[in-house]
């Protein structure tokens, strides 16, 4: 039996003091591998010195070290835990980041024969092609309208050579092969949500395309109405991976109404200059 040991029979001692001499006579530093579960970052190197510990103290007699044979034991069982949950996530990141990147391409037919009246293009788009930025932002695809009826006037030159085509929505992706293929589900989900028109004066999208395209243009004013149609963007959305219209983080939601209140404001007070540069 080692020295600091045997002293430790003589006298009761402080659970520091115990911790101390059983770190002590196993080579540890206390101070950079607390037992309280305070390791940052566990690894095998300090799983080891746990066990080392847990040996020490059957070495000696038990009963002044009860409690602590108890919290090295707890904290055996959080190291090893927590090791495999890391293995797990990286063997995750791996499984996704493995091979060369791919470029995916999908292309989803608009129901211009089921619906002939119906504004497909404005819908996906939005003001100033806001919707389609957001949908790119959050699937991380790229998302373009082509075909017959997909120009629109913006003030440039407008292209042509795809008018010949059915009107349709080219989803394009790159990245690793498993990452890119569920952001194209992702994608393809929430356009295909686009594509199904909701009953007339249910369409929330589209109210609050209406309200962004009044702010624009510095004559949004705002009424119970839209108040509304704001704060029912959130519950109303579709729920699908894929953002908007789909679901997401709150806190997207909540930056936008932030933001819309501000260019509201900044439209009554006549700085249309602002709120267009803001939105462009």
């Amino acid at each position: 039996m080692n020295s600091s040991c045997s002293q430790a029979l003589g006298r009761s001692l402080s659970s520091e003091e115990v911790v101390k001499k059983i770190c002590f006579a196993s080579g540890c530093d206390v101070g950079s591998q607390p037992i309280s579960g305070d390791a940052a970052i566990p690894d095998q190197e300090y799983l080891d010195q746990l066990i080392r510990d847990k040996s020490d103290l059957r070495s000696v007699h038990a009963a002044p070290f009860r409690h602590l044979s108890r919290l090295i034991d707890r904290e055996i069982a959080r190291v090893v835990a927590a090791m495999s949950a890391q293995v797990h996530v990286d063997d995750d990141v791996a499984e996704e980041e493995r091979g060369e990147k791919v470029c995916l391409t999908e292309m989803i037919l608009v129901p211009v024969d089921r619906y002939p009246r119906y504004n497909f293009v404005g819908r996906i788009l939005g003001p100033r092609g806001m919707t389609a930025k957001q949908l790119e932002e959050d699937t991380g695809c790229k998302i373009m309208v082509r075909g017959r009826g997909s120009s629109r006037m913006s003030g440039s030159r407008r292209e042509r050579s795809n008018d010949t085509e059915p009107l349709h929505v080219l989803i394009q992706c790159e990245d690793y092969e498993k990452r890119a293929q569920q952001k194209m589900r992702n994608a393809v989900e929430a356009i295909n949500q686009l594509l199904h028109p909701p009953p007339e004066g249910k369409d929330e999208l589209k109210r609050k395309q209406l309200i962004e395209l009044s702010i624009i243009n510095g004559t949004y004013r705002p009424t119970s109405a839209t108040k509304s149609a704001m704060r029912n963007t959130e519950s109303t959305r579709p729920s699908s991976p894929a953002h908007f219209p789909a679901a997401v983080e709150n806190s997207s939601y909540t930056e936008q109404a932030r933001l819309l209140s501000q260019f509201a404001e900044a439209a009554k007070q006549g700085k249309k200059k602002y709120v267009i540069s803001s939105y462009s």
